[in-house]
């Protein structure tokens, strides 16, 4: 705004300018502000703009979209972030840290999610992750807080179990022992170890029962309970809805999803008496990545019950957030008793060699 007072003609007076001289100076004033209003304008709606078209990059698995948990909780996100988030899904964790170890030198990801807790030794020493340790992080259950360095972050838990027709198995074996009675030949489905999480997940599991020594033998006499090795959880599960075996590998709380959505019921879970094993998804944040302030925001919007409160009927996952009150139907699954384990430095130094051991060994396979 330009105020006019007599002080505009009186100071070129006594200042000796001429007239003329004060009306073009006027002018070029006028144009001065004219020109510093229209950059100041178009300044404010480019950063506006910049800020809103800033985008969050995750590499992740395609559950996270497939079952609905990111159509709950990204909106949310972007719409208190001001920013776009996308999100790009590969097969599994390895295809995962694959990519973004190609990546290393110029990082296109901001966040990696859903990364298995075995590539925790990996990640740090490819230097793939950062560490960061969220504000929140009091938030999240001892049992499953594995990393003090915070490179790998937990925000889901579960624990594998049998998954058995109750219409086809009135008596489950209690034992792993009692699968090898002869009883239960041809009765089984399990995924790939090669290509599904839940399959490595379930091979190591075989390796914290039987050690890095024993877990071979197992799996020979355990290879005639197998009818078929899939490449993926889903075509497993697509199986054994079809009535093709009585029995797969899968979450303990997939009894918890049949209790509330099927009236039969029949579909049922239950873990060997030597324990369970329990498989920890993370995320954590790409080192160097493009937008470092934003990752962190979204680490700690992961980890709040904002978003952990979906987890339980979505990903059908145990929250880490401890003040998370569990659905219903969580009440009806088995309780665990005893968890087994394999240590990480063990996984890091040995994992790719027990799995070439097992696919030299293990006939089964197609």
């Amino acid at each position: 705004m330009i105020v006019k007072c007599k002080t505009h003609i009186i100071l070129p007076k006594m200042l000796g300018f001429h007239h003329r001289n004060y009306l073009y100076l006027y002018k070029m004033n006028r144009i001065f502000i004219i020109l510093f209003l229209f950059f100041y304008t178009f300044d404010i709606a480019y950063t506006k703009e910049n800020e809103h078209t800033r985008e969050l990059i995750i590499y992740t698995e395609y559950e996270f979209v497939k079952y609905g948990l990111s159509s709950k909780t990204i909106p949310l996100f972007e719409q208190e972030n001001n920013c776009d988030v996308k999100i790009i899904t590969y097969e599994n964790s390895d295809k995962i840290i694959f990519q973004a170890n190609k990546e290393r030198e110029n990082p296109h990801s901001d966040i990696l999610f859903g990364i298995d807790k075995r590539f925790l030794i990996k990640v740090k020493k490819d230097t793939i992750v950062q560490s960061y340790q969220p504000k929140n992080y009091r938030l999240i259950e001892q049992k499953v807080l594995f990393d003090t360095g915070f490179y790998l972050i937990p925000y889901c838990y579960n624990y594998l179990a049998f998954i058995y027709n109750s219409d086809m198995i009135s008596e489950p074996p209690e034992t792993f022992g009692m699968f090898l009675n002869g009883n239960w030949n041809k009765s089984l489905l399990i995924p790939n170890p090669n290509t599904s999480e839940i399959g490595s997940s379930f091979f190591l599991w075989t390796v914290a029962m039987f050690d890095k020594y024993g877990y071979l033998k197992f799996w020979k006499g355990f290879e005639k309970v197998i009818k078929e090795i899939t490449l993926s959880w889903d075509k497993s599960y697509c199986l054994f809805l079809e009535g093709k075996v009585p029995m797969i590998i899968g979450y303990v709380n997939l009894q918890a999803y049949y209790s509330m959505n099927d009236e039969s019921n029949c579909y049922k879970a239950f873990i060997p008496q030597e324990g369970t094993y329990c498989q920890i998804k993370n995320l954590c944040i790409t080192n160097n990545c493009p937008h470092p302030e934003l990752a962190k925001k979204f680490v700690e919007y992961v980890l709040s019950e904002e978003f952990q409160k979906y987890l339980p009927l979505t990903q059908w996952m145990f929250p880490v957030n401890k003040n998370i009150i569990l659905p219903e139907p969580y009440k009806n699954i088995p309780k665990i008793s005893k968890v087994v384990d394999v240590p990480l430095q063990e996984i890091d130094e040995n994992y790719d060699y027990w799995l070439r051991q097992w696919n030299k060994n293990i006939k089964i396979q197609k």
